[in-house]
């Protein structure tokens, strides 16, 4: 069964879901369901889609959508909103899903295809992304998993990749994933454990609102009950942190005029942002003088020696404590956080690394990938 909608930005999520619960009593029991469409609800950031998703895990649906994949791209800003969520009952003959959009430099909307192939699936195999790590961790556990012996052998055998791996499975391990809900509105202070409750009670009773009238005059009672029960969480949180905000402008006055950073994307008109990129890495750029770096001396070049010393523990523990905090991690999820936090630990090791990558000429394959994102400035 497939069924396909389209929302109005709008729209909100409480709707959304009754739509489509609507859309399942025409669907016989047993069988495998496709949900997708232009739902008009950003699952990449903000709380409209981490809603509209935990409600379609509740109804038993997963996403197929990358989030990090946009399907769809303006001048102000890019975002997933056409989704697919799959529903598969029938275990002898499942679908296999997969979403592939297709980039369009004239269109908004990109092609966003959605391959089906009949065959049995196991939804508890499907590639979910990794979430981030925690910026702290347990430095005890850490130190449990920090196989120094097989780090050592695996760098004796130049085994650099191996080595980086199981470091970055120790870090991994010791700070653990951020919680899913950190960030959306279940994480909030006032979205508590009544309102998940109610919530959940809520779903229930709009699975069961087709059975009689009596059950959906109910759901209709309760949701009016659930919705004005969020806004008192929502408006008691709200007033604590003015309540808050004022005790604190008492000492510093300022606080009051001072504005909140902008929670939307501004917008940017595209001859604007034409004009910054064209600028940025058009041709008008002159390349870096190279003569003006600095250069070894008569002396070093001779000696062949001064590019090829040694890497002691000193110079590695400075650079380490000398990083920034609150920086983004790369694919690995590791921060610098965490390895300021742990060098102690495994400095001896780290050290040994990059002399190991010094003496084959090589560098860890992770260490050469990155997440690059171009930002107007």
């Amino acid at each position: 069964f497939v069924c396909l909608f389209y929302f109005r930005p709008d729209t909100p999520v409480e709707e959304i879901v009754l739509a489509v619960n609507e859309a399942l009593t025409f669907t016989d029991p047993g069988r495998n369901i496709i949900i997708g469409g232009d739902f008009n609800c950003r699952i990449d950031s903000g709380d409209r889609g981490n809603d509209l998703t935990d409600s379609m895990s509740d109804l038993g649906f997963a996403l197929l959508n990358d989030k990090f994949i946009p399907t769809y791209i303006a001048p102000n800003g890019n975002s997933s909103i056409d989704l697919f969520y799959v529903k598969c009952e029938n275990n002898s003959s499942s679908m296999n899903c997969a979403v592939n959009v297709q980039n369009s430099p004239i269109r908004k909307h990109q092609i966003t295809k959605l391959k089906i192939n009949i065959s049995p699936l196991d939804l508890s195999k499907l590639e979910k992304p990794q979430l981030s790590l925690k910026r702290s961790l347990n430095t005890d556990t850490f130190e449990r998993l920090l196989d120094s012996e097989t780090i050592n052998c695996l760098l004796d055998q130049h085994d650099i990749d191996g080595a980086t791996d199981k470091l970055v499975d120790a870090f991994a391990e010791a700070a653990g994933e951020r919680d899913v809900n950190e960030r959306c509105r279940n994480g909030k202070s006032w979205y508590d454990e009544d309102c998940k409750t109610a919530k959940s009670h809520l779903m229930n009773l709009m699975k069961k609102r087709d059975c009689s009238i009596e059950e959906n005059d109910t759901f209709w009672t309760y949701r009016k009950v659930y919705k004005k029960m969020v806004e008192q969480k929502k408006s008691e949180y709200e007033e604590a942190e003015l309540v808050d905000k004022l005790e604190r402008t008492e000492i510093k006055p300022w606080l009051l005029w001072k504005q909140d950073s902008p929670t939307t994307t501004p917008s940017i008109n595209m001859e604007t942002l034409s004009e910054h990129f064209e600028n940025l890495l058009g041709k008008n750029n002159d390349p870096p003088n190279v003569d003006d770096a600095p250069c070894a001396t008569e002396e070093e070049l001779n000696t062949d020696e001064w590019f090829n010393d040694r890497i002691d523990e000193g110079e590695v523990a400075d650079a380490i404590l000398n990083s920034s905090n609150k920086k983004a991690a790369g694919p690995d999820r590791v921060f610098y956080e965490h390895i300021k936090s742990t060098l102690p630990l495994f400095i001896t090791i780290l050290t040994y690394l990059f002399n190991v990558c010094l003496d084959i000429g090589s560098l860890p394959y992770s260490w050469c990938t990155s997440i690059i994102k171009i930002l107007y400035k």
